[in-house]
């Protein structure tokens, strides 16, 4: 039998005045407040392109000249020769031996100055950034423990925060764009998941997110080592993010909507928090795998948040599926749950009158 509130909430409605107040108020006016001072702390902290800083050019030769004889250089996986960003030959090109930058030149096509470039805090400092956004992902760890208001799973979180790292250090094209790119591809992202979610079911939405962001991450990777002119290009490049960008907030959708409805009632605060705490360490650990991509190797991000999509992908499918279910309101409910619905079955919008709430709603519209 439905609970009391299930009966009140079908009988009063699901869109009234409070509804509509709580939507304006926590998802429009805090959801466009709160990640502007979020978003702020990626782009002070961006580690923006440098090498090392040769003083003495003589005037009779060119800037590439001079840094040809006095910085390293390298071919990358794509075939590309790059100066070296950390070092310098100690007597020129005429002797391989190298040495530490004593200072840094910073590239201020985009960027006039951030907190790593006033601070110097690039290669062997790198890790501080990384440290940075650590911490502030620590703290939320600890604040939600107090305040354990939603929930999600740690792999959504750990390629969530990557991406959108990821936007404001694009060093081949507008980083301001690829951020407002990235955020504009939230939007339909949320729309698609609420969609596939009374479609497909949560369990599928959810399947389907880590999959797309799984192949996203395999062609980003493939990516850095291909010569391929249009597989290299920024546009190309950015199609890629804003698409992985958009699996992100898809995932996060499903993962709220599943903390919602499979814990049951009496323990729904506490096991919400608990999933924060999960999903706060995962954000944590993502700043440095983004520090390895940078300073390592720049397909070693993309390989691990491969498998991390994969896991995702793995959990959620064998979670049970919510749609048009009876939700389970007490532990012993919550321990048969899903037990008689067939892991991988596709969910299609199942109306039948044997699911109580559904044939209650019909026994309240006739």
């Amino acid at each position: 039998m439905d609970s009391v509130f299930d009966q009140a909430l079908i009988e009063i409605g699901q869109d009234g005045r409070f509804q509509k107040k709580f939507d304006i108020i926590y998802n429009v006016i805090f959801a466009v407040l709160w990640p502007m001072a979020y978003m702020n702390l990626i782009l002070a902290l961006v580690v923006v392109p440098h090498m090392c800083q040769v003083s003495g050019k003589p005037d009779s030769i060119s800037e590439l000249y001079w840094k040809e004889i006095n910085i390293p250089q390298y071919t990358n996986a794509a075939g590309e020769v790059k100066f070296e960003s950390c070092l310098m030959y100690i007597n020129g090109s005429s002797s391989n031996d190298t040495k530490a930058c004593d200072k840094y030149e910073y590239d201020k096509t985009w960027y006039e100055e951030t907190v790593p470039t006033k601070n110097n805090w690039v290669c062997d400092k790198e890790l501080y950034v990384a440290n940075i956004f650590a911490a502030s992902k620590i703290g939320e760890l600890v604040g939600s423990m107090v305040f354990g208001w939603f929930g999600d799973a740690v792999c959504i979180s750990v390629n969530y925060t990557v991406i959108m790292m990821s936007s404001g250090d694009k060093s081949d094209g507008n980083p301001f764009l690829e951020f407002l790119w990235q955020a504009l591809a939230e939007v339909p992202g949320y729309f698609i998941a609420a969609w596939l979610a009374d479609r497909i079911g949560r369990r599928n939405t959810g399947v389907l997110s880590f999959a797309i962001g799984a192949c996203m991450w395999i062609i980003l990777a493939l990516r850095e080592s291909s010569s391929n002119a249009i597989f290299r290009h920024p546009l190309m490049g950015s199609a890629i993010v804003i698409v992985t960008r958009l699996s992100a907030t898809m995932g996060y959708y499903i993962i709220n909507i599943l903390n919602f409805e499979l814990y049951p009632t009496c323990i729904r605060q506490s096991g919400m928090c608990l999933g924060n705490l999960f999903s706060s360490g995962g954000s944590a650990l993502a700043p440095y795998i983004f520090y390895l991509g940078h300073r390592v190797n720049s397909q070693l991000s993309s390989v691990i948040l491969t498998g991390v999509s994969v896991i995702g992908v793995i959990s959620t499918s064998l979670l049970p599926e919510t749609l048009n279910k009876k939700l389970p309101e007490t532990i012993e409910d919550a321990q048969v749950f899903g037990k008689t619905t067939q892991t991988y079955t596709p969910v299609l919008l199942n109306t039948s009158d044997e699911d109580p709430v559904v044939a209650l709603e019909k026994n309240e519209n006739d």
